[in-house]
């Protein structure tokens, strides 16, 4: 028998031999070891979770060195900002000080400044009053003036021509007076209208009278023809006489002079107009052509060939430029070089299409006659007349074209329609014709399509 199994036997006895209650205190100490191990674990683990609070915390501790580093930086760029602007407000305190001083030196001069400017206001005032008198006095002297001048040109005119035939020259009895050069100037006074500053009371103002307006129309006449010749540089010469001649039925004409002028209680009617007119220049008449119109176009045609013909007359200003009556007259005188030097067109701010395609000079007299705008019919007129020359220079043009390759023209019947149907008119020819009153030939204003198609470029339109 060996003893290791001795050793075993005797424990197996020993521990068989030994009570139970020692069996029990062996099984409670093993159950205290259990805990014992669990609580070292539990331990561990908070042990380690301590440390990971720690490493937490370190990392916030850097955290927050760094940002008290950075503030200490900004702390003192605070203080050397600081410092620099404390430098810099006491510099500006001393330049404020020196601004002061500067404004206060300022108020002195302007308090100075005002004093001299009161006193050359006074003195302003009496150099203003010496003027206004002195003008006042050139005025009247400037009136006594024109009135000498205007005298002295009427006794020129009713002088000149006795002291000719009486003192003849005595080298030659058979020779010829000499001519006197002059300009004539044509009025429609049924077709134009004065300028309503004519009737106002202080252009009409001359020192301390007034002028009448018929005398002061009769002035601006001879002032703007004068004007006209000292711009021609000596082709007219400067000592041609001004003759005016106005033509008007004073029957119909009394009624719109007075409803041109404002102030009623003051109006000047038409009679006391054209003797004022005809008082205030020897060579200025108002005549009554009597009553219908023609008599007065027929006064200003005769005057106009007249005059137009006569070899010393220099110029015709013609104001009559509203009615297409006149261009039948002028239009002779379109192609002759010494009578288109002639004629000048005095215009109210328009003239009729058939005027003004005859290319004469033209003016405006603002002063003199009143300027109005092209009436709406007038407008339209002028609108149908250029459609249809376009569109017989398309025609003309077509048929050039068509003849030149040597094949036929065709027309396009809407242009065709287009011309010879004016736009205002359209709606009032549908209504006569329901009405059953038809159309009239000058409802369309044209001829028949034939004649347009045949027309040429430059064919003039009826």
């Amino acid at each position: 028998m060996g003893l290791s199994s001795w050793f075993s036997s005797s424990t197996i006895s020993d521990k068989a031999d030994e009570p139970a209650p020692q069996a029990a205190t062996a099984t409670g100490l093993t159950m205290d070891f259990d805990t014992i191990v669990g609580r070292v674990v539990a331990m561990k683990d908070e042990l380690a979770q301590a440390h990971e609070l720690c490493e937490q915390a370190n990392l916030q501790f850097a955290k927050y060195r760094v940002e008290i580093q950075e503030l200490k930086q900004s702390f003192s760029a605070e203080r050397s900002s600081n410092a620099v602007l404390k430098e810099m407000l006491s510099a500006e305190r001393k330049h404020s000080a020196a601004i002061r001083d500067k404004a206060n030196i300022d108020k002195q001069e302007l308090k100075r400044q005002k004093v001299i400017t009161t006193q050359m206001q006074a003195r302003l005032n009496t150099e203003a009053a010496s003027l206004n008198a002195m003008t006042k006095h050139a005025r009247e002297i400037e009136q006594r003036y024109s009135e000498a001048q205007f005298d002295l040109e009427y006794l020129k005119c009713t002088t000149d021509a006795e002291r000719a035939l009486q003192s003849p020259s005595t080298d030659d009895k058979d020779s010829p007076l000499p001519p006197l050069p002059f300009v004539l100037v044509l009025v429609d006074g049924d077709a134009y209208s004065w300028s309503r500053d004519i009737f106002s009371t202080e252009n009409r103002a001359r020192g301390r009278d007034l002028i009448e307006p018929g005398g002061l129309a009769a002035t601006k006449i001879k002032n703007e023809v004068t004007k006209y010749i000292m711009n021609q540089n000596g082709r007219i010469p400067f000592a041609s006489k001004i003759i005016t001649r106005v033509f008007c039925n004073y029957g119909g004409s009394e009624g719109r002079m007075l409803s041109k002028q404002r102030a009623k209680a003051t109006a000047v009617g038409l009679r006391d107009f054209a003797v004022q007119f005809t008082e205030r220049m020897p060579l200025f008449d108002f005549s009554d052509a009597g009553r219908g119109k023609e008599r007065a176009d027929d006064k200003i045609r005769e005057n106009f060939h007249l005059f137009l013909s006569t070899p010393n007359c220099h110029a015709v200003f013609v104001a009559a430029c509203t009615d297409a009556g006149f261009a039948r007259m002028l239009e002779q005188y379109a192609d002759h070089p010494i009578a288109y030097e002639k004629i000048v067109l005095v215009t109210p701010g328009f003239a009729t299409l058939e005027i003004e395609k005859l290319q004469f000079k033209q003016t405006v007299w603002p002063n003199v006659f009143g300027v109005r705008a092209l009436s709406k019919e007038e407008v339209l007129r002028r609108e149908i007349i250029l459609r249809k020359k376009r569109l017989a220079k398309s025609f003309a043009y077509k048929g050039l074209l068509g003849r030149t390759l040597g094949g036929g023209t065709s027309i396009d019947s809407r242009d065709l329609l287009m011309a010879v149907v004016p736009k205002g008119s359209a709606i009032s020819v549908m209504s006569k014709f329901s009405q059953g009153g038809g159309a009239r030939g000058s409802d369309f204003a044209a001829g028949p399509p034939a004649r347009l198609a045949i027309m040429s470029a430059d064919d003039d339109v009826d």
